[in-house]
């Protein structure tokens, strides 16, 4: 062999026993390669052979057209009912209670939108909780920094049943504090408006 094929056969076992070691698993190499690497852990692989992947020239151009193509079909269409059960958790689970909070203060500092209208409150949350449905799934996976704690991939997963999607969600360790601080804030704003009249 020569030295420079041999130099790049010891820095990929090198950088292999790395990423091995960083995974919890164990990454050696045979002796008679005359290089040793090993990376502690439970289970040991070992390497006898390693070989270089080459492409054609055809394939330069066409690879990366191919794996957009395999990413496009790995990821799952959602149907209608999905598409309903999505709107239904985030309008219910997120904006029910955010946007009745919102018009809860609005009554306490006596917004005139809502003091003068039999339903104005409750149509503010159905239209304000409609939107916030419609909108945070659209837009969560394009800007995941804003929507960050409200975005919610879980309900638009289409191998979950509804009650498994609600379950998972509740399983979740910010979800209970978020409904902890949900009731505690719609209390003592309930408790604000009722003793204003």
């Amino acid at each position: 062999m020569e030295p420079y094929s041999l130099l790049r056969r010891a820095k990929s076992m090198k950088w292999k026993s790395k990423l091995a070691a960083g995974a919890g698993e164990a990454f050696s190499i045979r002796r008679e390669t005359g290089n040793e690497f090993s990376a502690t852990a439970a289970l040991c692989a070992s390497v006898t052979r390693i070989t270089a992947w080459r492409r054609a020239q055809s394939d330069i151009g066409e690879r990366p057209a191919r794996r957009a193509a395999m990413t496009a079909l790995a990821t799952p269409k959602l149907t209608n009912r999905d598409h309903f059960e999505c709107f239904a958790l985030y309008a219910l689970l997120q904006g029910v209670p955010f946007y009745s909070a919102v018009a809860l203060t609005m009554k306490l500092i006596n917004a005139s939108e809502f003091v003068g209208e039999p339903f104005g409150a409750a149509n503010f949350i159905a239209m304000a909780s409609t939107l916030h449905a419609l909108v945070t799934p659209w837009l969560g996976p394009k800007f995941p920094h804003f929507f960050r704690h409200c975005f919610e991939p879980l309900f638009a997963d289409p191998a979950l049943s509804f009650s498994e999607k609600v379950t998972r969600w509740l399983a979740q360790p910010n979800t209970p504090l978020k409904l902890l601080s949900n009731l505690l804030l719609l209390s003592a704003l309930a408790v604000g408006v009722a003793g204003m009249q």
